[in-house]
């Protein structure tokens, strides 16, 4: 049985608490891993995390003129063009004490 840890901050990180619960395979009803249970320090992780990140582009998008090197940022299409690389993704965020099955 496999073990997980979640991704934050561009590293691979053990849940704060270091608790883990197994999760069971739907089709054969059997637990194939176990999962970080993240508790609110590791969302505070996470969230400072993406602030960064989310900082980080907008500012590298907000220059006023020219380019960095060929990228096209800045200059052509600034934060617009950048919307061309992102996705929209779906999370399931639990902030109940005790934490359900999510299926």
């Amino acid at each position: 049985m496999g073990t997980y840890s979640y991704y934050a901050g561009g590293k691979w990180l053990e849940p704060v608490s270091g608790e883990f619960f197994e999760t069971e395979n739907p089709y054969t009803g059997e637990a194939w891993a176990q999962i970080p249970r993240c508790n609110d320090k590791d969302v505070d992780i996470a969230v400072q995390a993406a602030y960064y990140f989310n900082n980080y582009f907008d500012a590298c998008t907000r220059s006023p003129v020219g380019d960095f090197k060929r990228s096209g940022y800045s200059r052509e299409n600034g934060w617009e063009g950048m919307r061309d690389f992102l996705q929209t993704k779906s999370v399931w965020l639990s902030t109940a004490r005790e934490i359900p099955p999510p299926f």
